[in-house]
Parts: structure tokens; C-alpha cells; sequence
């Protein structure tokens, strides 16, 4: 289990969930599967797989951040999706976000269904962490 001081919680929602959005372990960030939520707890961009994708890339941003890394750290990704051929119609989005880093290792799964019905994509990864 995690110690508290290895745990990054971004909303309150996932302390009455049971996970948090990062958990650090030693040079390591393990950032969890992340979906277009707003800080109200409210799904952003329903049903839509560029603005969830650029929502949850944010949301990611800021963990990474709070940790001193950025997209440059990420060394491994992984993307559910309700329907890959979105995903791939999304991707320049996602190469911003990833602009001048290395590519991570990465899979892209299409899934049947998600927590909530409007979600379309989540997204997952790892970094490590610089100066470490």
C-alpha cells in the first residue's frame, strides 16, 4: 500500500473512491487511469473523443507537474477507447501534448463501456521522474 506521502489526489471524488490520481514510488509516477472529469466532478466534453482527449491530457499535465516532470518523463501510456478509429482521428492532439519528447511505449485498446456512459477514452501512464 501507499504511503500518504507517495499519493497526489487532484479532487476529493477519488479520496471517497478509493485511488488517487498519482501515486510516486521511489524515481517512478504511476499516474491512474484518467477520464474527461472537471474539477465539479462533471464529465467534460460527453461523448466527445478530441475534447475528452485534450481534457484528460491536462489533467495529466498537472500530475506530472506537481511532480516536476512533464510529457518528456512519460515512458510508458496506455489508451482505452470506445472506438480506435476516433482515436486515431484524435491523434494530432495527442502529439502536441508530446511535441519534442521521445515517444512512449504505448497500447491503445478499444473497450466495450466505461464508469459512465459518456465517457469515450481514458488514459493511463508512467513517468520517471527527473533528477532521480
Amino acid at each position: 500500500m501507499a504511503r500518504a506521502d507517495q499519493v497526489f489526489h487532484l479532487r476529493e471524488a477519488e479520496k471517497e473512491l478509493g485511488f488517487a490520481q498519482a501515486v510516486r514510488s521511489g524515481s517512478t509516477l504511476y499516474v491512474s487511469g484518467t477520464c474527461a472529469v472537471g474539477l465539479d466532478n462533471e464529465v467534460v466534453a460527453p461523448g466527445d473523443m478530441r475534447g475528452q482527449l485534450e481534457h484528460i491530457y491536462r489533467i495529466i499535465t498537472m500530475a506530472l507537474e506537481a511532480h516536476g516532470a512533464s510529457f518528456e518523463n512519460v515512458v510508458k501510456e496506455m489508451i482505452f477507447v470506445n472506438d480506435i478509429d476516433a482515436l486515431r482521428d484524435a491523434l494530432p492532439i495527442r502529439k502536441t501534448f508530446y511535441a519534442g519528447a521521445a515517444p512512449p511505449a504505448a497500447t491503445w485498446i478499444e473497450v466495450s463501456r466505461f464508469m459512465r456512459p459518456d465517457f469515450v477514452i481514458e488514459i493511463e501512464v508512467t513517468a520517471e521522474l527527473p533528477g532521480e
